[in-house]
């Protein structure tokens, strides 16, 4: 729960990051006096739900046990969709502002799970013994 906590942290970061990077302006809203005053590209609500979905995806699919997969895994995407479809609907960004936050946090999410698969949960136990180890000998 940590990694994935600090995995999507560091996805978003790193939309923020590219906002400022790249400088896209945000779309015109039809009120201005609700415009806001940050950068448009990428989305970070899209790159941080995508981000959660994609992630949680890739544990669905790889975890046997979980009843109802399809069922969560339709749930988690309609979500999805629905919190991108209204940063464009309510003129926060535009299409492609959302498809390249959207792409971002679906490509983190698939590296960071395959980074937890292949580095993280075959390192862990081992770093956790060293550190009950290094426990032991201060105390």
């Amino acid at each position: 729960m940590i990694y994935f906590t600090a995995s999507a942290i560091a996805a978003t970061v790193v939309a923020k990051v590219l906002k400022n990077v790249l400088r896209q302006p945000r779309p015109l809203p039809r009120n201005k006096n609700k415009a806001k005053k940050s950068y448009g590209m990428p989305s970070s609500h899209s790159t941080a739900i995508s981000f959660f979905t994609s992630y949680l995806t890739c544990v669905v699919l790889v975890t046997p046990t979980i009843p109802y997969k399809y069922l969560l895994l339709i749930v988690f995407h309609c979500f999805s969709l629905s919190v991108i479809w209204s940063r464009v609907r309510l003129q926060h960004h535009t299409q492609s502002q959302v498809v390249a936050g959207t792409l971002l946090g679906a490509s983190l999410a698939i590296f960071s799970f395959i980074l937890w698969i292949i580095y993280f949960s075959t390192h862990l136990p081992m770093l956790i013994q060293n550190v009950d180890i290094l426990k032991d000998i201060l105390s």
